[in-house]
């Protein structure tokens, strides 16, 4: 199994159950660290697109200077929740079973590629990105 392009706290949250075959549950291991990471940039116990509403709507990700940018990126996450993780969440002796099953590795592996690529942008996130502030200052460079 090749997880090179997984994002390591992926790999980290998810091995056991992706070598005990439990497709499904690598999945929703995973949109639960990503729900984590956004409480934890966001500051709030919110859940689920409630979270993604709120953390978007109160600037605290941006993915670019462009707006639409920012709202493509909001529909990403929230349709991570919205298909992703709540087909896999909720108790499933009801009627409404999992629409999208993963039974093969590289099915699951798509997935966590995709969440993985959600997490390298909370990464890029340009409001915490480190800045360094230019004004007023002279360089002098030797070589």
């Amino acid at each position: 199994m090749n997880t090179d392009f997984l994002h390591p706290e992926i790999i980290k949250r998810t091995r056991t159950k992706l070598e005990n075959r439990d497709y499904e549950g690598a999945i929703y291991d995973a949109t639960t660290y990503l729900e984590a990471r956004l409480q934890e940039i966001g500051g709030t116990k919110t859940i689920n697109t409630s979270l993604v509403e709120e953390v978007f709507r109160n600037g605290e990700i941006k993915i670019s200077s462009n707006n639409d940018r920012n709202i493509g990126a909001k529909n990403l996450f929230d349709g991570t929740f919205r298909l992703i993780r709540n087909d896999r969440a909720h108790d499933k002796s009801i009627e409404e079973k999992t629409e999208i099953t993963c039974d093969k590795e590289a099915d699951c592996l798509m997935y966590l590629g995709f969440i993985s690529l959600l997490i390298t942008y909370l990464e890029r996130n340009i409001v915490t990105r480190p800045t360094i502030d230019t004004h007023n200052i002279s360089l002098n460079i030797e070589l």
